[in-house]
């Protein structure tokens, strides 16, 4: 289906030929767009990118104020939500993939730069940004759930290292064994020795999809508790 969305994109680079080439490629890509801005420097990029709010930035790692990999990390501090796709030389992909490591949606090659390639980069950008977005917003959501029950929460790994606790949990693995759990800890290591059996037991036949339920009576550390 043909993408009939408008775009607002930001090019921060400051070599005039491969400036001309980008446009050039950018008016064959058949994408519909609301405005284009170009900036020659980091300084113009963060300045633009704070004024105009473009829906995504096309980002050269080598400007005349800023080099490497800091240049993204620069960029990307102030652009909140908005999708950054690298566009570099053969010799720099090295820093591109490191700042698709970093968080970057997409990095271009200038040598293998088409209309194609930027069409195909600025959709699949930022519909990968959206949903990156949405990913976050879900996970502070169940986050915030977790934290609010009333119930105990936890959950852990086949290592038995916790991937999940909520403050209730936490607590009350306080009062067994006199102090609280940390995310990748191992399980085993915050029990009392006399509960570590009992819980593995449980554990394994948890993970053979056993469905069952226990029950049983926990020594606290605090006397008033049974």
């Amino acid at each position: 289906m043909k993408d009939i969305m408008k775009y607002k994109l930001l090019l921060v680079e400051d070599n005039p030929v491969d400036i001309n080439v980008f446009q050039v490629m950018l008016k064959n890509s058949g994408i519909g767009i609301t405005q284009f801005d170009i900036a020659e420097s980091l300084e113009e990029g963060i300045k633009c990118c704070r004024e105009l709010m473009p829906d995504l930035i096309f980002l050269d790692l080598t400007l005349s104020d800023s080099t490497g990999i800091k240049t993204f990390h620069k960029i990307q501090q102030i652009s909140g939500s908005t999708p950054i796709v690298i566009i570099t030389g053969n010799e720099d992909e090295r820093m591109a993939l490191e700042a698709l490591r970093d968080g970057a949606q997409d990095y271009l090659l200038k040598s293998e730069i088409s209309p194609v390639l930027i069409s195909r980069s600025i959709l699949y950008s930022i519909e990968r940004k959206r949903i990156e977005s949405e990913l976050v917003r879900s996970k502070a959501n169940n986050e915030a759930l977790i934290e609010n029950t009333k119930d105990s929460i936890w959950a852990v790994d086949r290592d038995m290292r916790f991937i999940t606790l909520n403050t209730r949990f936490s607590e009350s693995m306080e009062l067994l064994s006199g102090r609280k759990p940390q995310l990748g800890e191992y399980m085993h290591d915050t029990l009392p020795e006399h509960n570590r059996m009992w819980f593995r037991e449980i554990f394994e036949r948890a993970i053979q999809g056993e469905q069952f339920r226990v029950e049983t009576k926990l020594k606290f550390t605090d006397n008033n508790h049974d």
